[in-house]
């Protein structure tokens, strides 16, 4: 059934007022009726079934018929801290991990990143146009909520931000590859406990000794991919994906 995200404030009593692009798109594209069902999420994780009562050329029109716990969500929050890639790479990397159940992508400029930020007014339009890819990628997907992409921040901004939120399990692949390391690998990423875990990938360069040390002064725990270098890009996907797996269907979902 389609889904669409809308805000708090167009939903009033049993009726939303769908506006914005979205019209066209059902008007057109799907070619939905007065008398269809479409599930609405206004982003609190829970989802809105209803009924289209009325198509206008700007508003359309939506009963709301019941609300129920949303079930496209992962019961962990996880953050993407992604090393500042090159060129489109972030793009994809920010609807890969939507579509893998990321709660938030943070761009990171570390040591080895080859990219740099722009100006104010350019790293809006880009935090901008990540933010719409976000949102694309969570209605593609199913998502419940849109994931949020924040501005970019230093690496060690980014370390202290993870440090500080509670109960977090911080994890960091290197290049390390033995039995032990492998083993604890995955014991972390397949325990399905935690609530809470942030993940930093290097960018192109990888990550500098110096990054290293300091992250693992701040409890961010180093893990291993296997063998292989892996690009930024494949780092970020093979790591989301392994949790996806993990946390995904756990008997205590909602």
């Amino acid at each position: 059934m389609p889904k669409f995200f809308v805000e708090p404030e167009q939903i009033a009593g049993d009726f939303c007022r769908i506006e914005g692009a979205d019209v066209p798109h059902i008007r057109g594209a799907l070619r939905m009726a007065v008398g269809d069902a479409i599930d609405l999420s206004a982003g609190d994780g829970d989802l809105c079934r209803g009924r289209i009562e009325q198509i206008e050329k700007d508003v359309i029109t939506v009963r709301i018929l019941e609300k129920i716990p949303g079930m496209a969500e992962l019961p962990v929050r996880i953050t993407l801290y992604q090393g500042l890639p090159k060129k489109d790479k972030l793009e994809w990397i920010t609807q890969k991990a939507v579509e893998l159940g990321a709660s938030e992508i943070v761009p990171v400029l570390m040591d080895r990143s080859v990219a740099k930020p722009g100006d104010e007014k350019k790293e809006n339009r880009k935090n901008e146009r990540l933010s719409l890819i976000a949102r694309e990628a969570a209605v593609q997907s199913g998502r419940d909520l849109i994931p949020a992409v924040l501005p970019v921040m230093s690496f060690k901004e980014a370390v202290l931000r993870a440090e500080s939120e509670p109960d977090a399990l911080c994890l960091i692949p290197y290049e390390d590859c033995d039995a032990e390391t492998m083993q604890e690998t995955r014991d972390l990423l397949f325990s399905g406990t935690a609530r809470q875990i942030s993940i930093f990938i290097g960018p192109e360069g990888g990550i500098a000794p110096e990054e290293l040390e300091y992250a693992k002064e701040h409890g961010i725990r180093p893990i291993s991919l296997g063998g292989r270098i892996l690009r930024t890009e494949t780092a970020a996907i093979a790591v989301l994906s392994v949790l996806s797996i993990a946390y995904d269907h756990l008997p205590d979902r909602k």
